[in-house]
């Protein structure tokens, strides 16, 4: 069956269709795109507008997203706290697997305006988990030792230590 109705609140028309396709259902929204739009998830967003990991909603995947992950970490579809957002691996349950995705769209890229290029430790556009690996690589070496990178000594004192892991951490995800 099809059902017409502003499922989403946005005062256009949108459809609802039932078993039309091998016993599944569907809401499509009207964005006013020639076509209707798929919300597979049901939290609104148009499916090709989703951002893998941003729980939130706001368009990037931040400290909030992690924050708002860790607040349903361990849920499943059936408990009433479960968010399908942080369910990234959309098998029901947010675990470990999720979390591992999250961690690996994370992190603060060129256009945003926390980015800080000289976070940026491998030069890919983001301050991100392989920035985080880079410091993790030189961490507690000095400027004596061959492996030590000058890029990842944040307060410049010649030395990776602490200081610079939360210099980056400050960058990261677009910081507090």
């Amino acid at each position: 069956g099809v059902a017409l109705a502003d499922f989403d609140g946005d005062q256009k028309t949108d459809m609802f269709t039932a078993g039309l396709n091998e016993g599944t259902i569907a809401v499509l929204l009207n964005d006013f795109i020639p076509a209707f739009s798929t919300d597979h998830n049901g939290n609104g967003i148009p499916d090709e507008c989703d951002i893998p990991g941003d729980v939130d909603g706001d368009g990037d995947v931040d400290l909030v997203d992690l924050a708002a992950f860790l607040g349903v970490y361990g849920t499943c579809a059936d408990d009433p706290q479960y968010d399908p957002q942080a369910d990234l691996t959309d098998d029901g349950v947010i675990d470990l697997f999720d979390l591992a995705e999250l961690l690996g769209v994370y992190g603060t890229c060129e256009g945003q305006p926390e980015f800080d290029p000289d976070a940026d430790l491998n030069g890919n556009g983001c301050i991100d988990l392989f920035d985080l690996a880079a410091l993790m690589g030189v961490y507690g070496t000095s400027a004596a030792d061959l492996i030590y990178d000058p890029a990842a000594d944040f307060d410049a004192d010649g030395c990776i230590t602490l200081f610079d892991l939360a210099a980056l951490l400050g960058h990261y995800g677009g910081g507090p």
